[in-house]
């Protein structure tokens, strides 16, 4: 029988530590790490790529353009025009995304409350087209509901035609809907509306007065109800 040296006694052969080459953490490592060094290298490629393209074409990378005339028009949103500059139509898009961004997030918050409630109804026909619509939307991909609701829905609605030819759809309100999307009535403000400014602030004075007076009283109402029950019983 051989005899075991001190190191194989405080550490039996089981619990040694095996090569590094074999060693699963380190080989983890080792692959992360090439990968990252692969990874840089087709970054440092593309962008040496980039610089020789630039310099056959006598180019400049810089945001100079930003200050140029963008030479075409924006039909929503802020203002613009076709002598307005590139940093005009990037602000005004940057504005567009965002009321799209909050509309959404405020709309989907909705339908998703009102959804998840419906699905935890015990009336059966509510719960099952609550499941059908979650189990429609969550199994189809975006991508494919994308192109339904484009070509599928909105390319098929009637085009905008002259001011003498209403070709979109008259909705109450009145409201028109077209392929350009849902035209709503909106005030706009006039010369004259600088005069009712003061009017407007002391009218929404009055009614955010009358909305906390309400409150108040439904409370004191609920309050002193509360406290008679108590009493009774």
């Amino acid at each position: 029988m051989t005899q075991q040296t001190p190191m194989e006694r405080a550490y039996p052969i089981e619990h040694q530590r095996p090569p590094f080459w074999r060693d699963e953490r380190f080989l983890q490592i080792l692959s992360q790490v090439i990968f990252l060094a692969a990874m840089a290298a087709f970054a440092a490629w593309l962008f040496s790529n980039y610089s020789t393209q630039l310099e056959e074409k006598n180019l400049i990378f810089s945001f100079d353009f930003l200050q140029q005339e963008a030479s075409f028009d924006l039909s929503e949103g802020l203002t613009f025009s076709a002598t307005d500059l590139y940093l005009r139509a990037f602000f005004v898009g940057l504005v567009n995304t965002l009321r799209v961004a909050i509309l959404g997030i405020v709309l989907a918050t909705l339908v998703g409350l009102v959804v998840g409630v419906a699905r935890l109804s015990g009336n059966w026909l509510i719960n099952k087209l609550a499941s059908a619509y979650v189990e429609l939307f969550r199994n189809t991909p975006l991508l494919v509901q994308l192109f339904f609701w484009y070509f599928a829905v909105i390319l098929k609605l009637p085009r905008l035609g002259t001011q003498d030819e209403l070709t979109a759809f008259v909705l109450p309100g009145p409201s028109y809907l077209s392929n350009r999307g849902v035209a709503l009535i909106w005030p706009r403000a006039t010369d004259m509306f600088g005069a009712w400014i003061p009017y407007l602030l002391a009218a929404a004075a009055v009614v955010v007065s009358a909305i906390i007076a309400a409150v108040i009283i439904v409370v004191l109402i609920m309050a002193y109800f509360l406290h008679a029950f108590y009493i009774i019983f």
